[in-house]
């Protein structure tokens, strides 16, 4: 029998359509429950901002069509991340910089560079913004004012330990391309120099 080659070997949106949707559909389950969507009123209005612009307190139904936004975006992007992921496994390829050459060995050392400086930096804007403090001082810190974080201290700690995440991430991203291009640069100009 004469072998056929596998003509739908690739990333296929439309055919695992069905599989990104039950995956949405999961994580906006567990981000509901796991930010308190089935919780007390009372609960609710604890760690979220529990009045509305004019002062009256919210109901049941707002405080959890406001965990229910929060839990939708961040599925959202869950989900997307995780597509990405698929696509640039099964095609090879990155999207918008895919027509780019890419020296490997050399991306690779800056990646490596570039995720011991972020490991770095979480722990240093993590404690540069108070993160070591008891849950009173975060309270007092971040609990008051027009963006105040609600919920005590324990959730403001969370909310710390995202926030310093992704300003860390964000410099480590910036890391990343300066060493990289510093590295290609010294590559070309000890290539020119022994030619």
């Amino acid at each position: 029998m004469p072998i056929t080659k596998n003509e739908n070997i690739g990333f296929d949106f439309k055919k695992n359509l069905k599989l990104y949707g039950l995956v949405f559909i999961g994580l906006f389950i567990l981000l509901f429950i796991f930010n308190g969507g089935f919780s007390d009123v009372h609960d609710l209005r604890k760690t979220y901002r529990g009045t509305n612009y004019y002062g009256e307190y919210k109901t049941g139904l707002e405080l959890r069509q406001n965990v229910a936004w929060y839990s939708f975006t961040r599925a959202l992007i869950l989900t997307s991340i995780f597509v990405l992921i698929l696509y640039i496994r099964y095609s090879k390829k990155i999207p918008f910089i895919s027509n780019i050459k890419i020296n490997k060995p050399i991306f690779l050392q800056s990646l490596k560079l570039s995720g011991i400086w972020l490991l770095i930096l979480w722990i240093v804007v993590f404690l540069i913004m108070g993160g070591y403090k008891n849950e009173y001082d975060l309270e007092s810190s971040y609990g008051y004012g027009e963006n105040a974080i609600y919920g005590g201290g324990t959730v403001i700690r969370k909310a710390l330990v995202m926030a310093s995440f992704l300003i860390s991430l964000g410099i480590a991203l910036l890391a990343l391309f300066f060493t990289y291009k510093n590295k290609i640069k010294n590559v070309n100009k000890g290539t020119n120099q022994t030619s």
